[in-house]
């Protein structure tokens, strides 16, 4: 089911939640007019008082069998000009990471960078090293379960050459994705998908809908219904991004 505009945080989250309802319904036709669900998705930005998406998120949505759904509705939100902003940025980590390597063996910290005038901010920086933050992850001592937090510590700052703007980056303004899964240039959602949980062998990590078997030997990828299985090897690497509001 599509998830309730209740527990949906932000737009972007909208609009994956939509995207992958319509992606697991297959390839048939579906009795839908985009023009006036994409009116609907207006009526909710501007009820909850939502900021736009990114054009580039629309762009890098996944549509891994050419969909023609998918095709249909992300013309729509392209012609939506209210729905589409420059009120927004999409910032990279810094490296790759192998999911298991980032849950287990890096202390799950994942590095940031910008430029002030790409995050749209008036005065260039003065401070030692690059502006940025860092995502945390961490693990209960009684749970699998993991969260990801923005650290404010300054020490952990410095060890990455990097200084927080406390004062313009929010987390309540992020919107997360992993992207370059086995090479390609589409993101896929994490923020709405709730917590990562990974088993007792660090073997497989399931993030929502999204299942990574972390030790496979094979590099083949599938796609199902309701959950989306990726096979990688050892070495394979992603990127985390975050696409950042800034108005």
């Amino acid at each position: 089911a599509v998830v309730s505009t209740q527990s949906t945080g932000s737009l972007y989250m909208l609009i994956e939640d939509l995207w992958y309802w319509i992606l697991d319904r297959g390839g048939d036709k579906l009795d839908i007019n985009f023009t006036d669900a994409v009116m609907i998705l207006k009526n909710i930005k501007i009820s909850r008082g939502w900021s736009p998406v990114s054009e580039e998120f629309v762009e890098r949505l996944d549509n891994p069998s050419a969909n023609e759904n998918l095709k249909n509705f992300r013309k729509a939100l392209k012609e939506a000009k209210s729905l589409i902003g420059d009120g927004g940025v999409r910032i990279s980590s810094r490296d790759g990471y192998c999911i298991r390597t980032i849950l287990v063996e890096n202390d799950g910290k994942i590095a940031f960078d910008y430029s002030p005038s790409d995050a749209g901010a008036c005065q260039p920086c003065q401070q030692a090293g690059r502006c940025g933050f860092l995502l945390k992850l961490s693990r209960s001592s009684d749970s699998e379960q993991f969260k990801m937090k923005l650290c404010y510590a300054e020490p952990e700052y410095r060890n990455q050459n990097l200084h927080l703007h406390d004062n313009f980056i929010f987390p309540q303004r992020m919107h997360v994705m992993l992207t370059g899964i086995n090479g390609n240039r589409f993101s896929f959602p994490l923020s709405w998908e709730g917590e990562p949980v990974i088993d007792e062998n660090y073997n497989i990590l399931r993030w929502g809908r999204h299942r990574f078997s972390v030790r496979s030997q094979t590099g083949s990828q599938t796609g199902g219904r309701s959950v989306y299985e990726y096979d990688w090897q050892p070495a394979d690497k992603a990127k985390f991004e975050v696409y950042y509001c800034t108005d």
